[in-house]
């Protein structure tokens, strides 16, 4: 052992007089000097120094990671993000709930709120489709007749349908944010408890 020590440094002594030496840990986790930086696969990561020639360190540099490594590094990083997002969660709820009752009360007055839009609204619709039916009387009248149906009246048509659409559209969206509503609260509710539990 003394006498690998002794060639390693001989070797750093040689290669920091020609110009310039690497310092790192392999893999085996022992350290090794170069005048060429080692592959990827060789170094721990984090280990790789640039020396001066006088043997000081001048500064580290980040090994380039194989294709493995960048993939498990990434993967460590979205654990990590996803593991943070649910600690910010938690506080939120910890801090917005005593009970779990509490989030039932929250979620029953949002519900309130998306159905009263949803009866406005639908009360909107059936007004809309009433002059559109009654548009639609108009130039039936016409086309019995077979009389040119007034220009005016075909673009009367084109708006109440879309109007029509629009609205059952928006009810649609706001029947889905009920449904995102109570499924929300049933996994705040859950995640409270466990929370609770865990205190």
């Amino acid at each position: 052992m003394l006498r690998h020590s002794l060639i390693l440094l001989a070797l750093a002594a040689t290669t920091v007089q020609a110009g310039g030496l690497y310092k790192w840990v392999d893999e085996k986790g022992q350290v090794q000097f170069s005048d060429k930086p080692p592959p990827p696969q060789n170094l721990q990561k984090g280990s790789l120094e640039q020396l001066s020639k006088r043997g000081i360190v001048v500064k580290k540099i980040d090994p380039v990671l194989t294709p493995e490594q960048q993939a498990a590094e990434a993967k460590k990083k979205e654990l990590a993000t996803l593991e943070a997002e649910q600690r910010r969660r938690d506080n939120a709820l910890m801090k917005s709930y005593t009970k779990p009752e509490e989030v039932d009360l929250l979620r029953d007055r949002a519900l309130e709120v998306l159905d009263g839009e949803i009866k406005s609204f639908g009360l909107q619709r059936k007004t809309a489709e009433s002059h559109l039916t009654r548009t639609n009387e108009r130039i039936a009248f016409f086309q019995q007749r077979n009389k040119p149906v007034p220009p005016d009246l075909l673009d009367e048509r084109k708006r109440g349908t879309e109007e029509v659409k629009r609205i059952s559209d928006y009810i649609t969206l706001k029947e889905q944010e009920k449904i995102n509503v109570r499924n929300k609260a049933a996994e705040d509710k859950k995640r409270l408890i466990e929370l609770k539990g865990e205190n």
